[in-house]
């Protein structure tokens, strides 16, 4: 099956939806087992994640953004309406260094598609995780992590 495993310090700042997930966790250091841009039938992914502590945070509101922008990870963008896209990426940081990330497929284990779209609000993630084939969550108690126990 193919397998990502990523390691991800965010120091004090918590990402709050998917662009943001995905902006944290794009360039950590990753490994992967499967060629990229061969989209696989199943996959799972292996996430350590460390952060600021979030006393009252509900775990719900946390994970749905995370794994979102988790998944967005392993995919590429295929390039398509780059006119109307990019201006709503400057949200993220730089546009031009953020759609050159977007369309990098080499580490896109979970292939090419049109992974952001136009939206109301800017831009929507459109990851493809109908594949996953199970998510687990857990907190070490020996280090920081995003949730307290």
């Amino acid at each position: 099956m193919p397998y990502a495993q990523i390691h991800a310090d965010l120091g004090t700042r918590r990402p709050s939806n998917s662009g943001q997930w995905w902006g944290a966790l794009h360039d950590q250091d990753t490994a992967l087992t499967a060629p990229a841009n061969r989209p696989p039938q199943r996959f799972s992914v292996d996430a350590a994640i460390t952060g600021p502590q979030l006393t009252g945070a509900r775990l719900a509101n946390l994970l749905k953004p995370m794994l979102d922008g988790l998944v967005s990870c392993l995919h590429a963008h295929d390039g398509s309406n780059a006119d109307v896209l990019r201006p709503h990426l400057d949200a993220l940081g730089p546009p031009d260094r953020l759609w050159e990330q977007l369309t990098d497929s080499s580490t896109a284990i979970l292939g090419t598609r049109a992974l952001i779209r136009r939206s109301a609000k800017g831009i929507m993630w459109n990851r493809g995780d109908d594949c996953a084939t199970l998510w687990a969550s857990r907190q070490n108690p020996h280090q920081r992590g995003l949730c307290t126990p």
